[in-house]
């Protein structure tokens, strides 16, 4: 566009291209992450039809689900008004299984998020 121009004209243009090459790379990265969630997003539909997998988190989900409920149910009612109501849950033993209930959760809020839209 600028090539009549003796000296401007060349600087102007290796202006112009490098910034076209940077927004080239943008937008190759934009295609490689949504190619990407399209990937994670067919695999989780495919994976909620099947039934070992939703097997699997009926006897993983459910128990730890009601598990919070009714420590939540202690924490927050029973203690203050209600102590006769009291289930006295076990907590969970330390080590790995201590973090179940916030693997549960953060499966439960994303599978939500997911079903949302």
């Amino acid at each position: 566009m600028f090539g009549f121009l003796p000296i401007i004209g060349p600087i102007i243009s290796g202006i112009f291209s490098t910034v076209n090459r940077f927004q080239d790379v943008q937008l190759a990265k934009i295609k490689d992450d949504s190619e990407r969630i399209r990937l994670q997003h067919d695999l989780t539909m495919k994976a909620q039809d099947d039934a070992s997998l939703r097997l699997a988190r009926d006897i993983l989900v459910y128990p730890v689900a009601v598990w919070c409920a009714i420590g939540t149910w202690d924490t927050l009612v029973a203690e203050s008004f209600l102590s006769d109501w009291m289930w006295h849950v076990a907590k969970f033993p330390p080590g790995p299984l201590e973090y179940l209930p916030f693997a549960v959760l953060a499966y439960l809020l994303g599978n939500t998020y997911i079903n949302k839209k």
